[in-house]
């Protein structure tokens, strides 16, 4: 049993402005602003009251989505979200349409790449789709980022909390602290958003640790999310975003090997043995996503253009193993990691006109991505 305890939640703003009604628009269904009734898929939408409320118990949007959208999977909150699925296929997991996810391990990486408090909602579209390339044989899971208040020159929220094992507190805190602000000056707009989460250890009903494989025990997660725009008139705009997110797990515990069979499980436990603990620290290190964006409503008569440039970096750190031992070099085990540089230029022009009485929609464009990606291990062999 975990509790979670919200210690300080405040909000600041200049003036009050009403929130802009989102439950009715989709943007990942067709890479353009739709209407969920009009996109012929299973869809599910979660906003950003879901998503608050789903932090008051976890901060893992992996945990979130398990519990809240069906044939989502796992339900179990992890380092690198090891075997999920979206109706037992990969999903594609993006960040305001950038694909997060590599060729290799496809869709059990991207899910921790950003903190729900950067997100404004997440839209959940089921089903087979090849819109933004690879990896999307079970649908799409898109993160949309919170936008800079468009009513206040300057608006802002602070909210502290803490989590612990209920069974046995002892070492199990953890510490939480986000915050927003944004708002608009004139043409420029602006929003900063920053979370930091200490876990402490994870704990189970007998009140032991759990185990450290793709566990979340002394986890130190940090994100900061940016976005800078500047409107030239009410049909142009650009805007820069950057996104930072890390996560490792640094402690020292230690697994005590468990056996199934016998009725033992596997804990961690303290590292008595006075030795260093081998292995670096498991999670996502320093991943970073960049893009720049412009738009343009009417860049010819009834024809409205997007182009995003976007470059990412990724580097996450799998659990130590025994399986990559090297006898004959001194190697007793080894960890493995993905390492993915992207690049690239998506462009979309989607054009409206009246046929057969009907208004019909065409969305067509260019996509460049350059995806280096390689799969070494932490000292160097490959």
């Amino acid at each position: 049993m975990s509790i979670s305890v919200a210690m300080l939640s405040m909000a600041v703003a200049v003036s009050q402005g009403n929130e802009p009604e989102l439950d009715n628009v989709i943007v990942s269904g067709s890479r353009s602003v739709e209407r969920v009734a009009s996109i012929p898929a299973s869809i599910n939408l979660l906003d950003q009251q879901s998503i608050a409320e789903s932090l008051k118990t976890s901060p893992e949007v992996q945990q979130m989505l398990s519990i809240k959208v069906p044939g989502f999977s796992p339900a179990k909150a992890s380092t690198s979200n090891s075997g999920f699925k979206l109706r037992g296929r990969n999903a594609l997991i993006l960040i305001d349409g950038v694909p997060q996810s590599t060729p290799l391990r496809n869709g059990s990486l991207g899910l921790r790449t950003i903190d729900p408090a950067a997100l404004q909602r997440i839209e959940v579209i089921k089903g087979s789709s090849s819109l933004y390339g690879h990896g999307a044989s079970g649908g799409l899971v898109n993160y949309i980022t919170k936008q800079p208040d468009p009513d206040n020159e300057f608006s802002g929220d602070v909210g502290i909390s803490t989590r612990f094992s209920a069974i046995d507190p002892e070492d199990s805190i953890s510490k939480r602290i986000d915050t927003t602000m944004s708002g608009t000056l004139g043409q420029f707009s602006y929003l900063v958003t920053g979370a930091y989460d200490s876990y402490g250890q994870q704990k189970d009903a007998d009140g032991d640790a759990l185990g450290l494989v793709y566990g979340l025990s002394d986890l130190d997660t940090q994100n900061l999310l940016t976005k800078f725009g500047w409107a030239f008139d009410d049909q142009q705009r650009v805007q820069l975003t950057y996104n930072y997110f890390d996560s490792q797990q640094d402690t020292n515990l230690i697994d005590k090997a468990g056996n199934y069979s016998d009725g033992i499980k596997t804990e961690a436990v303290k590292n008595d043995t006075g030795a260093a603990r081998i292995g670096d620290p498991q999670g996502p290190k320093d991943n970073y996503n960049l893009m720049l964006k412009y738009s343009h409503d009417e860049v010819f008569s009834n024809t409205s253009l997007s182009v995003d440039a976007y470059k990412q970096r990724i580097e996450n750190i799998f659990f130590y193993s025994t399986r990559l031992a090297n006898p004959d070099e001194g190697l007793d085990g080894g960890q493995s990691l993905i390492l993915s540089d992207k690049q690239g230029l998506r462009t979309d022009l989607s054009s409206v006109f009246n046929f057969a009485n009907f208004e019909n929609r065409i969305t067509y464009g260019l996509d460049y991505l350059e995806d280096t990606s390689s799969q070494p291990l932490v000292d160097g062999r490959i």
